[in-house]
């Protein structure tokens, strides 16, 4: 930008502000969101204007106080979940509510691995926070792989991102032996291996929660290495209980792992 227009409208110069302005804060590059509301915050608290505010700043001073590690969340329709109506029991919002942060959910249904990691790499809105990558389930675009899309989403985070990555799920129609079973298996244990700190196998916990003596045992569908169908919402995705159920999973590992 070249040229400050400062109290006026662009289209309607005869337009002026009639009334004081305490401070101008400019930058050369385009902020985040959690930047965008740092900045808010830090203005409102030097001029005494915070009662005015919502959200991390309004009960503390930006100036003296850390800001909350935020995350954002791409993925596909396991992570948008576009069929549960209950925006509260979405995997992203039951992690935001128990860790007392911001989750973007940033899912779009159908969308490929590769389709999700060209997003997170063209965002500019969230690169300041922790991700979380919940890809592969519809597998990647043709010529690449789930492991080539993860490794390149992961590539291009800031340097000391934080990051978890999750699994691709296979349907009710994809049992053991299946082929659709052992290329998506494939794919898991490849990023898995390539990622070991960094993964979190939310599938196979849920698969173990049906074995023999757990809360939602099912011989059949443990033997086949599927999702039963008390937890699920369609063949493939999952319904509020399992939603339910990889969200606790989600926010224990981050809570032990100190996000």
């Amino acid at each position: 930008m070249t040229t400050w227009r400062i109290g006026g409208d662009p289209s309607n110069t005869g337009s002026r502000w009639n009334g004081l302005i305490s401070q101008i804060v400019g930058y050369n590059r385009v902020l985040t969101i959690d930047e965008c509301y740092l900045v808010l915050g830090y203005l409102a608290w030097k001029w005494g204007l915070q009662s005015y505010i919502t959200g991390e700043w309004a009960s503390k001073d930006p100036r003296t106080n850390p800001r909350t590690l935020n995350i954002v969340a791409f993925g596909d329709s396991f992570t948008e979940l576009a069929y549960i109506t209950d925006v509260t029991k979405k995997w992203t919002n039951i992690v935001a509510t128990r860790l007392g942060r911001l989750v973007a959910n940033a899912g779009i249904g159908g969308q490929t691995s590769t389709e999700v990691t060209d997003r997170s790499i063209a965002d500019v809105n969230y690169t300041d926070r922790a991700h979380i990558f919940f890809c592969g389930t519809n597998g990647p675009d043709a010529g690449h792989t789930v492991l080539g899309d993860i490794q390149a989403a992961v590539a291009d985070l800031a340097p000391g991102t934080k990051f978890l990555i999750l699994p691709s799920f296979n349907s009710s129609n994809e049992p053991v032996g299946s082929a659709g079973y052992i290329n998506k298996m494939a794919n898991n244990a490849a990023v898995a291996a390539a990622f070991p700190d960094n993964w979190l196998d939310v599938r196979s916990m849920i698969i173990a929660q049906q074995a023999p003596g757990q809360p939602y045992q099912d011989s059949g569908a443990y033997a086949d290495d599927v999702v039963c169908a008390a937890l699920r919402a369609d063949g493939l995705h999952l319904n509020e209980t399992g939603v339910g159920l990889y969200a606790g999973f989600i926010g224990d590992r981050l809570i032990a792992d100190g996000w």
